[in-house]
């Protein structure tokens, strides 16, 4: 039996107790103490006494082992001291039995300290929370039809994601909310619905004192209310708000923006599945649209060369222009010489550029690689690569795609994107997401007024 921590055993008219530092094995001499036990103290040379006895300080005379009792003490309060109450005792054998016998004669009732409980995965998953709808007001500019007709797309995908995970098992909460308005395909209403998840996890290193370790860790599940990485939103109309297209600034094509396209992944029910690798947590986009078509196109790579060199030659011409500017200001003219040099090399430059530009374009075009989807990455001749190297795939909009005959807020194209923290309940979600998410309903939701 083994005790690492003093118990107070207490009871009405009596007063005991029993401090247990350690025990050896059973059977063996131990040392118990320090024990808040009345002792007799022993003569000098006297042996110890082999059961434990306590008497009145004093008198010298060692009674069988009781309870201490202020009454039969007989000591005023104000004279005990440590050292009275405190001694070392040898035993030659202890057993379970004895030990059970001095809490007996203390009065104590038998106290079972259970073992504190671990924070685990089973634990996590154990727990449930609940929706909370979220509200947004209508916006500016937004119609009330408008808002009414987004509101019941969005409600729409809300229920499809509780057909799809209806018990948030291992979260401590969903919050869920729409927003209308925004960036969006021109012409049309941009809108979009987040179910986002709180999730359970264990914090075995949280600092005592420390905001985690007030919410229960490390020994019970706690939760990050402000974190919500794990969600899913439904994008209605946009393109660039889901964060599925990013902008390639300054970079414009026949009058079209170009844009940056997430990584293709592989196929999710038929769809290309792509993840956005700026994100920390695992996830994945998928595009709903029209069937046979997409609401995005490919930049080949002769659009890529025609644009890069243009726009690398005009760049050229505006440092010459203001070169030759430089050198008729006669306030300049110390340093004519310099100027002229500096003219002559951006024209030497200039034609470099050039030369290495229609160079790129006959190898493409003698291998027939010209007219395939521009994938770059980084700087130079050699600047097409593939998504596997990490490089970007360059897209435009899709002028033929979109209708003009719908009202704005109907869905031409819808966005779902997930997100799933490395977490026993995050990752539960996500594969729920993967395998029952009902695509087909979001495709019934295209040009559906």
């Amino acid at each position: 039996m083994h005790c690492e921590r003093p118990h107070l055993i207490d009871r009405p008219g009596r007063e005991v107790i029993v401090r247990l530092w350690w025990l050896s094995r059973f059977g063996r001499k131990f040392r118990l103490g320090p024990a808040r036990l009345h002792v007799p103290r022993l003569a000098a040379g006297a042996a110890p006494a082999h059961s434990p006895t306590v008497g009145t300080s004093g008198r010298g005379n060692a009674l069988p082992l009781t309870p201490f009792s202020s009454v039969t003490d007989g000591l005023d309060g104000n004279r005990r001291s440590r050292a009275h109450f405190t001694a070392h005792i040898e035993v030659p054998v202890i057993t379970r039995a004895a030990v059970a016998l001095v809490l007996l004669l203390a009065g104590a009732r038998p106290m079972l300290l259970a073992q504190t409980p671990a924070c685990d995965d089973a634990a996590i998953m154990a727990l449930n929370g609940k929706w909370i709808a979220e509200s947004q007001p209508r916006p500016q500019g937004v119609t009330v039809e408008q808002y009414q007709q987004a509101a019941k797309r969005t409600d729409a995908a809300h229920a499809l994601l509780l057909e799809t995970y209806p018990d948030l098992a291992g979260m401590q909460m969903g919050g869920w909310w729409r927003v209308v308005g925004g960036p969006g395909v021109p012409g049309l209403l941009s809108y979009y619905y987040v179910g986002a998840l709180s999730p359970y996890f264990c914090a075995p290193n949280a600092e005592p004192g420390s905001m985690l370790a007030k919410l229960g860790a490390p020994t019970r599940p706690v939760y990050d209310a402000d974190g919500r990485q794990t969600n899913l939103r439904v994008y209605f109309n946009s393109l660039v708000a889901s964060e599925f297209l990013r902008q390639r600034a300054g970079m414009i094509v026949g009058g079209l923006q170009v844009f940056e396209r997430p990584r293709a992944a592989g196929v999710w029910k038929g769809r290309a599945l792509y993840v956005n690798d700026i994100y920390t947590a695992g996830n994945g986009l998928v595009v709903v649209a029209r069937e046979g078509m997409q609401p995005f196109r490919p930049l080949t790579r002769k659009q890529y060369l025609e644009f890069t060199s243009a726009a690398a030659l005009r760049q050229f011409d505006d440092m010459i222009a203001a070169q030759k500017q430089a050198l008729d200001d006669p306030k300049m003219s110390a340093f004519k010489a310099d100027g002229e040099q500096r003219l002559a090399q951006l024209f030497v430059l200039r034609s470099e550029r050039n030369a290495r530009d229609q160079a790129a374009m006959k190898r493409y075009t003698a291998d027939g690689s010209l007219d395939v989807p521009a994938i770059v990455e980084g700087a130079g001749p050699d600047i097409f690569s593939t998504e596997e190297k990490g490089g970007k795939a360059l897209v435009t909009l899709n002028p033929d795609y979109f209708r003009t005959d719908l009202p704005a807020y109907v869905p031409q194209v819808i966005i779902l994107r997930w997100q799933v923290q490395d977490i026993v309940s995050a990752r539960h979600f996500g594969k729920l997401i993967e395998a029952n998410l009902p695509i087909d309903k979001f495709q019934a939701m295209i040009d559906r007024q």
